[in-house]
């Protein structure tokens, strides 16, 4: 509400994490197994785990579009495109005005070049672009080792805006209390 107040053209929401659901999802399942633990049942609570989780980010942006006249766009985090075609649905369903689809891949695993990174976007971009009827922007890290060439051909998938460029959470370590404390 202050941001429309001030002026603001649109709100991006705060953006529903795929690891974090995903982290939550695991949690329940561990914190269930037991000696009574059925294990058909870990398919329910993780499928529960994760509707849960969307629901309620559902809800934020049912309350948000009321709460304001102005363009509300939902925000998701996410690193495969497997669960995130059904929640861009149902986030237009709700009334987002758009969507920010903000992945990122982290380049670090050896088992994938640099082209299957990059693939992760052209197909979260494109399996999204064909489900929904809201303008979509993609927006992405630098870490591409031909970054110009590739935001070139992100523009031609379908996306109608690219975000340049994610701010990643760093740490570091406080030796004196021997925790990990966020980095400058």
């Amino acid at each position: 509400r202050r941001c429309a107040e001030a002026g603001a053209g649109a709100v991006v929401l705060k953006s529903i994490f795929e690891e974090q659901i995903a982290g939550e999802v695991e949690g329940l399942v561990r914190a269930g197994t037991g000696e009574t633990w059925h294990p058909e049942a870990e398919e329910y609570i993780a499928r529960y785990g994760r509707e849960d989780a969307v629901r309620a980010y559902l809800d934020l942006i049912r309350e948000a579009k009321k709460a304001v006249s102005i363009p509300v766009l939902a925000s998701s985090h996410c690193v495969t495109g497997e669960r995130w075609t059904d929640f861009a649905r149902r986030a237009e369903d709700a009334g987002a005005d758009g969507l920010e689809l903000n992945v990122f891949v982290l380049p670090s695993d050896p088992r994938r070049d640099g082209a299957a990174n990059e693939q992760v976007y052209f197909d979260i971009a494109g399996e999204v672009t064909d489900k929904v009827g809201i303008p979509v922007a993609l927006k992405i890290g630098s870490y591409f080792s031909g970054l110009s060439q590739t935001v070139v051909k992100l523009s031609h998938t379908g996306v109608r805006g690219l975000v340049l460029f994610n701010r990643f959470f760093r740490i570091d370590f406080d030796i004196e209390n021997l925790e990990v404390v966020p980095a400058n």
